[in-house]
């Protein structure tokens, strides 16, 4: 519970500071977010009852879906970083161990955190006092941020409350 908890804190910090990076300046420092996969993964391996060649093979996925969508550019190379986060969060807060309702779980969360991304975009806009459209770009970390940081919150209080 220590280790959640900590890495929860550490991770909900990084999060909200990429978010606001995010918004102003349309990129994010990778490496924070690198370690906190690292440590998701651990979290993952070590803490969680998920059988090691399952782990091994959604981690093998998400990689091959990071390599895609890098070498394809269809996001910004932290916003495919962020993915990896996001993925591990949303494994490590699922009661399921079934692999097809968390492959739609974390589905269903990967659209309402871009939902939340395009809502977020829209205030800003309005903020800015800009149109905004399918040419403009829209910041995709505060959304999945928002989604992770809620995940983590219900997991700790259904869990342990």
């Amino acid at each position: 519970m220590v280790f959640y908890i900590s890495l929860s804190l550490v991770s909900i910090a990084i999060m909200i500071g990429s978010a606001i990076q995010d918004i102003r300046e349309r990129m994010i420092y990778v490496f924070p977010i690198t370690m906190l996969h690292i440590m998701w993964s651990i979290y993952l391996y070590g803490f969680t009852d998920y059988p090691k060649m399952f782990l091994v093979t959604f981690w093998i996925v998400h990689l091959v879906l990071y390599v895609l969508l890098n070498k394809c550019a269809i996001w910004g190379g932290g916003d495919s970083d962020m993915l990896l986060v996001f993925a591990d969060i949303v494994w490590v807060t699922s009661a399921s161990m079934n692999g097809y309702s968390l492959v739609i779980r974390e589905c269903l969360y990967l659209i309402v955190g871009l939902i939340c991304s395009i809502a977020i975009g829209l205030i800003e806009g309005k903020v800015r006092k800009q149109e905004v459209n399918v040419t403009n770009e829209i910041a995709v970390i505060p959304g999945l941020s928002l989604v992770m940081i809620l995940l983590m919150v219900q997991y700790f209080v259904w869990r342990w409350m």
